[in-house]
């Protein structure tokens, strides 16, 4: 058996404008009109001993494989050992690839493909062989030959690129779907903490959830949950980054709260300290009684002070809870 492969230089289909504006193969009229002639050639050189043809994009350029199985009637004879009469026995189908000129002689294979597409103008492959007969003939270093693969080793070589083209496939998947999972992930725990049905800042097992009170069979959480036992990487880089923002979220609101204080702070000192000057001038020309009372006045001021702090925090502190009830109220 022989195998045909017919193809042309990859230049040639790419100047198609179906190429050069990138409108696909079964737009390219160059390559349309290569496979109609290949097919055409091929039956007409080995006509019923064709019993394979496939179109390939697998290499660089557009190529057609074709198997030949060239099959010719074989008489077998035998001779009377008596008479020394040879006769024919039976008749059997042989495989003989010479039975056809192409195959006994390659370079006539060449001209016949060059003569044939010549229609569409192509031109014969180099004369190699030509050349070098001619240079040997004139006495000059010959041009190199042209090392061909034999056929195993050329499917050998394209078995183990297939195998890598499939791993290397394989893998990419894996890191998309991966990759999808993550996102998905992210996207359902920040659902969840919007609708107040996750605790982002809980402390949790590597890969887990922490519901809100009172919302553990919420499907908000749930449906959370179930993305995160897909993708413990999404779940651990969605919580690094809600306890960074929970934090920088607490830290400024701490700063605030204290600035607000020691202004408070400032305008209650401030105040004191008019009201005991006042009290001083007063003290100094109604009486001694008054004035003994106005000793007494730092005292107050310190425990003034504490009473500020004290009212500040329990506001504070009385504020966030009603924030805390309407949120969750409005949750429910």
């Amino acid at each position: 058996m022989r195998e045909v492969i017919l193809t042309v230089n990859k230049a040639w289909f790419d100047a198609d404008p179906a190429a050069v504006f990138g409108e696909g193969v079964e737009h390219n009229q160059r390559i349309a009109d290569f496979e109609r002639l290949s097919i055409a050639w091929l039956k007409e050189t080995f006509v019923d001993d064709v019993i394979h043809a496939r179109a390939d994009l697998d290499e660089e350029a557009y190529h057609i494989h074709a198997v030949i199985m060239p099959r010719v009637q074989v008489e077998m004879t035998r001779k009377d050992k008596k008479t020394g009469e040879k006769k024919v026995i039976t008749t059997r189908l042989m495989l003989q690839p010479s039975k056809f000129d192409v195959i006994e002689d390659y370079e006539h294979a060449q001209d016949s493909v060059g003569e044939w597409f010549s229609e569409i103008g192509l031109d014969r492959g180099e004369r190699r062989k030509e050349a070098y007969r001619e240079a040997i003939a004139k006495g000059e270093t010959p041009p190199p030959k042209r090392m061909h693969s034999k056929t195993r080793d050329w499917r050998r070589k394209k078995d183990l690129e297939l195998a890598k083209r499939e791993r290397d496939l394989e893998t990419r998947s894996a890191v998309a779907e991966e990759k999808a999972a993550e996102a998905e992930t992210i996207i359902e725990i920040t659902e969840a903490v919007a609708q107040g049905a996750v605790d982002p800042v809980a402390k949790t097992a590597e890969g887990a959830l922490a519901p809100v009170k009172g919302r553990e069979q919420d499907e908000v959480f749930l449906r959370a949950q179930r993305h995160a036992q897909r993708s413990p990487k999404g779940v651990s880089r969605i919580a690094k980054a809600f306890r960074c923002g929970w934090g920088a979220m607490f830290e400024t609101a701490r700063k605030e709260a204290l600035a607000r204080v020691n202004a408070d702070f400032r305008a209650a000192n401030k105040t004191l300290e008019e009201v005991r000057a006042l009290l001083a001038r007063i003290g100094g020309s109604v009486g001694a009684d008054l004035s003994g009372n106005i000793s007494k006045l730092p005292d107050l001021a310190r425990r003034l002070k504490m009473t500020i702090l004290a009212g500040n925090l329990s506001h504070e502190r009385s504020t966030e809870s009603r924030e805390n009830k309407n949120i969750d109220n409005t949750n429910s």
